[in-house]
């Protein structure tokens, strides 16, 4: 059998560039074996890709599927870093199972109640963070504090933080709520202190492989998976206000450094778009500290500057407005009216985008795995046939889920 290296070494064929000399496009160089490995991992690749397409569309049915039946395949691979990807992605997906049961009148999802959703979730999540302990302890023992150990420990440390945020979602639905609680508490721990060490310990070996991109994406989830907790109740332990202060530092920076046109940090989004996405998390640390005067002066700033907003940024400014209205006693009647009335607009527009967001297919059965066909299949068989449950709850279903998986708190992941 071929080793964890050899499909290691044929991933990074796929995913860092061809060997010297060879063109991978006609797929004709080296053994019919090597071949074999090399399609089979492009084909994967591209199963985990079309996973997190259905994740992000709402389908958290599909992309438990295609995740579920992935995972059983690397691991028949032996390749433990695909394996653990899928599992941390499986977890994400049963923390958005568990959110669109908790929102809506169903009972389960795919055959699982609430009971099975958090045990399956947790079984994930463990698998997920063992294989990463282990790949992130090969790595150090290797290089030491090297960009490649520093990157594991980042993946490792995003997986710590996406289980904290299932166990601290579920624990009251568990019947031990209290030991869920202490093991999600300490998980966001161990996540606060590796996210200061990998910025230590990057700083001193002159790291400068991370794209500023990821190290934004890594603020924006950590913020609002904190600011989800204090809407828990939870108390501020986590410093929400110096990590808002440093994406808008790192946001500055590139903003006004020499190739500040060729930033990752604006490559998919344009600076504006990125200074609503923090002033949105701004927004909503504001109104739970009951600071509604400063949240509504950035929402005033988006909607009156901004030619283009983000739909999550328009629709928190103007939440923000109509609350601030409603607190203002100096306000009249007629303006409150005139921004109730934006306010449905606005959510009308949002809710008739997503759901035609919410029923794209983004995959191509041609490129599955047979063993992924067959359940795909299996799925869309059961759901053209499943007569009692009407389109209307349907399409209800598959926008809960798309709310459940957009939250930006948890980090689904790639190899």
């Amino acid at each position: 059998m071929y080793s964890g290296l050899v499909f290691s070494d044929a991933l990074s064929v796929l995913t860092d560039g061809n060997p010297p000399g060879v063109d991978i496009e006609d797929q004709t160089y080296g053994s019919a074996e090597v071949l074999n490995v090399l399609n089979t991992m492009e084909t994967l690749h591209r199963v985990v890709l079309s996973a997190n397409a259905a994740y992000f569309n709402g389908d958290v049915e599909k992309a438990y599927f295609f995740l579920s039946d992935a995972a059983r395949l690397f691991k028949r691979l032996n390749n433990s870093k695909a394996e653990g990807v899928a599992n941390n992605n499986l977890g994400n997906t049963m923390l958005a199972f568990y959110r669109t049961l908790h929102d809506s009148d169903l009972d389960e999802l795919c055959g699982f109640g609430k009971q099975q959703v958090i045990k399956k979730g947790m079984g994930y999540y463990h698998k997920a963070i063992q294989l990463g302990e282990k790949a992130y302890d090969s790595f150090y023992e290797a290089e030491g504090w090297s960009p490649s150990c520093l990157e594991f420990m980042q993946h490792l440390s995003n997986r710590y933080f996406n289980r904290a945020m299932f166990l601290l979602t579920v624990k009251d639905s568990h019947d031990k709520p209290s030991d869920l609680e202490e093991l999600g508490l300490r998980d966001l721990q161990i996540s606060f202190d590796m996210d200061i060490e990998i910025v230590d310990q990057g700083t001193e070996v002159g790291w400068n492989v991370r794209e500023v991109d990821k190290v934004f994406d890594v603020f924006l989830s950590r913020i609002r998976g904190h600011l989800l907790l204090l809407e828990m109740g939870y108390e501020d332990k986590w410093d929400v206000d110096e990590t808002l202060d440093k994406a808008f530092d790192l946001l500055f920076l590139e903003l006004n450094g020499p190739n500040s046109g060729g930033s990752p940090l604006f490559r998919d989004f344009c600076p504006t778009g990125r200074m609503q996405q923090i002033e949105t998390e701004l927004m909503r640390y504001f109104v739970i500290k009951s600071d509604l005067e400063n949240a509504a002066k950035i929402a005033i700033r988006i909607l009156s500057e901004d030619e283009m907003t983000l739909q999550e940024a328009q629709l928190k400014a103007v939440d923000v407005l109509v609350m601030y209205e409603r607190e203002n006693s100096s306000s009249t009647l007629e303006v409150l009216e005139d921004l109730e009335d934006y306010q449905r607009w606005v959510q009308q527009e949002i809710e008739e985008y997503n759901k035609s967001r919410a029923g794209t297919d983004d995959w191509n059965e041609e490129q599955l795995p047979e063993t992924i066909k067959k359940s795909v299949r299996k799925l869309i068989v059961d759901s053209e046939s499943d007569s009692q449950v009407e389109s209307s709850q349907k399409t209800k279903q598959r926008l809960s889920s798309l709310r459940a998986s957009t939250r930006g708190d948890v980090t689904m992941e790639i190899f």
